[in-house]
């Protein structure tokens, strides 16, 4: 069991992050909002959307929009996903202003429309082409730099051992690893025998994905693993106490604090909605929670009849009466 304190805790390139779980670069999930909604609950690192290489150079303002952060969502790192790099480099150099703690690269993400321009996973099937993008950035600007992974391409090119001693050569401060391939996507299970094995033949710190719902996954994965800290994704959408949870179970052997209550969740729930609010407005904000919904009413009371009727909800207050509604 990891009771000690002293491990509750872990460095990138010598950057203490306060707790041994990240919140993956979900697109369309890990907003700004959603992220400082998940400092709340104690997250040690954040990380953006994928943000495009190309529409950084190109100052395309919903790009641009993407790599926006608050100083109080530190330490965070911004997510750069390309295939070229000279075009990773200039991207890098235009991030570095906005002085985040790290900048990381997407190898990993295995979307279509990624993908088909040759770019996130399909990247696993050219190492050396991943390995001149990070030296490319890492010779373009003074932050650290880090990596997102997957298993390989498919169940016949599982790679990830190579790639990931591949980044550390290059310079990278630290490897992130979805241990499913491209063609999984989000299917089947995670291997987790593979993220202990990455962790094995390289010696900066190794973040483990997949797979983890809960702070007992958590727990078995640090165990099995050895990993120095767990990526959560899927598992935390509409669930941001579960950083919390991960980190008690971390620091005391077991999760010390109880469970929100429905009522509570109702309130995590509406101060999501206004940290949206806050940034896109409300007509955008309400739109975009609706994905978030089905955690958040995930056993609740009528939680299908509540799910309908929020996203049929247009404003702030109705969203808010329906949910109060709930309770009773």
């Amino acid at each position: 069991m990891i009771k000690n304190n002293a491990r509750a805790a872990f460095n990138i390139n010598s950057k203490l992050i306060p707790s041994r779980t990240v919140l993956a670069p979900m697109a369309g999930f890990s907003s700004s909002a959603y992220r400082s909604l998940c400092k709340r609950f104690r997250v040690g690192l954040l990380v953006t959307e994928l943000i495009s290489c190309d529409g950084l150079i190109r100052a395309n303002e919903n790009t641009t929009r993407l790599a926006r952060f608050q100083e109080s969502e530190c330490p965070i790192s911004i997510q750069l996903f390309g295939n070229n790099p000279v075009s990773a480099a200039h991207a890098a150099r235009i991030i570095s202003k906005l002085k985040p703690n790290f900048i990381d690269f997407n190898f990993g993400c295995p979307a279509p429309k990624v993908v088909k321009k040759d770019s996130g996973a399909a990247l696993l099937r050219h190492p050396s082409l991943i390995r001149r993008i990070i030296r490319s950035i890492k010779d373009a600007v003074d932050i650290p730099i880090t990596a997102k992974i997957r298993s390989g391409w498919d169940a016949d090119s599982i790679n990830a051992v190579e790639v990931a001693q591949f980044l550390q050569e290059a310079g990278a401060s630290a490897v992130a690893i979805h241990a499913r391939t491209k063609s999984q996507r989000f299917s089947g299970k995670a291997d987790w025998e593979l993220i202990a094995r990455v962790v094995k033949s390289i010696d900066i710190p190794v973040i483990g994905n997949g797979d983890i719902c809960s702070a007992q996954d958590a727990l078995r994965m640090f165990e099995s693993t050895e990993c120095a800290a767990v990526m959560v994704g899927r598992g935390a959408i509409g669930r941001p106490w579960l950083f919390r949870e991960i980190d008690e179970i971390i620091r005391y052997g077991e999760v010390s604090t109880a469970p929100p209550s429905f009522e509570e969740i109702i309130d995590i729930c509406l101060q999501h909605l206004s940290l949206e609010i806050e940034v896109k407005g409300e007509i955008k904000a309400i739109r975009e929670m609706r994905k978030f919904y089905g955690g958040y009413t995930k056993g609740g009371r009528n939680s299908a009849k509540l799910r309908k009727l929020l996203n049929q909800a247009q404003t702030f207050q109705e969203v808010k009466r329906i949910l109060t509604g709930g309770i009773s």
